[in-house]
């Protein structure tokens, strides 16, 4: 065979190989494709159903085909955060926040986490980022708006909910941040004109009703504070803020026996709520139950003798105040 032969079968031969590469490299690249699609979709399906463990083994297998893929580590930290893990939460979204510190998103996300925290001033940094990064998006202002109004910046608040309500005048949530901040503002008026506004909205808050209630109470009108803490309790039974706020509201008008069933239902639900202890202490004296008052004295002397002395304080106060006709 001539050496001219010889070269064009090699290079038949290098072809053929060069082709059999390249179609060997697009088939393992077509099933690796299908492959991080299956478990994106199956991990979308199993996170919308909330099947968590489910989910987050797809996306770990996601990790595996394509390193780095913030879709999966997204949600990843979505899963951890609705699980209670918060720290995991935190460590998956500023992995994304390292690699790209653009992502509007990815800011909201790490400003939740600090803001589930209880870590305002954290989350108002990246909530402002979000909203500087993104700003027509109306949930990144709300969210800004609910970390300012924490830290009695209602101001600060107002603005982003303006902004927000310019863009969107349907969303419940807008108008009652918007009232909470007229409550930090002490401006009950306005407070209640925007809690009403939400619950034309369909807000089924019981923080709403309870804030509501706050609010015309502060106005004096009594009967309807009163309805409104109710449907607070209604829809939050265990609001023990609610049941002590409107068991005071009951001593005020000396409806002892409703007031005590409610401090009752308070100590029940959280036996280290020392306000409700010694409210209940104070209305088992006025209503004849001295035993039980004094067991409850007993008991404060041991834990903080100050509360048995305020619960000395009150009962005095409270028989010293004529009997309403």
């Amino acid at each position: 065979m001539s050496s001219y032969c010889k070269k064009e079968l090699i290079m038949k031969r290098l072809f053929l190989l060069i082709a059999l590469v390249m179609a060997l490299a697009t088939g393992v690249a077509a099933q690796t494709n299908d492959s991080l699609q299956f478990y994106l979709t199956r991990g979308g399906f199993a996170l919308r159903e909330s099947k968590y463990e489910k989910a987050e083994a797809a996306y770990h297998k996601v990790l595996e085909i394509s390193p780095g893929n913030r879709e999966a580590i997204r949600n990843l930290g979505v899963i951890a955060s609705a699980q209670g893990d918060q720290k995991k939460a935190l460590d998956y979204f500023e992995q994304l926040y390292k690699a790209d510190s653009s992502d509007a998103q990815t800011c909201n996300n790490i400003g939740v986490i600090w803001s589930e925290t209880s870590k305002p001033i954290e989350a108002i940094k990246y909530f402002e980022r979000a909203t500087k990064l993104d700003t027509g998006s109306v949930v990144f202002r709300v969210n800004l708006a609910g970390e300012f109004i924490k830290l009695q910046r209602a101001d600060d608040a107002l603005k982003q909910l303006r902004e927000a309500a310019v863009r969107d005048t349907a969303t419940s949530g807008i108008p009652y941040l918007t009232g909470k901040a007229f409550v930090v503002n002490r401006q009950a008026d306005s407070a209640l004109f925007y809690f009403d506004k939400a619950i034309a909205l369909k807000n089924r808050d019981s923080d709403l009703y309870f804030l509501r209630g706050l609010a015309l109470s502060s106005m004096n009108k009594p009967d309807e504070a009163e309805a409104s803490f109710k449907t607070a309790l209604k829809i939050g039974p265990n609001f023990k803020e609610c049941m002590q706020t409107l068991g005071i509201f009951y001593v005020g008008k000396q409806r002892y026996a409703e007031a005590l069933e409610l401090f009752k239902r308070v100590t029940e639900i959280d036996t280290g709520y020392y306000s409700a202890v010694v409210s209940l202490g104070v209305m088992y004296a006025l209503t004849g139950q001295q035993t039980k008052a004094d067991s409850i004295h007993t008991k404060l002397l041991t834990v903080d003798p100050a509360r048995a002395a305020k619960m000395d304080e009150l009962v005095k106060l409270e028989k010293s105040r004529p009997a309403k006709k």
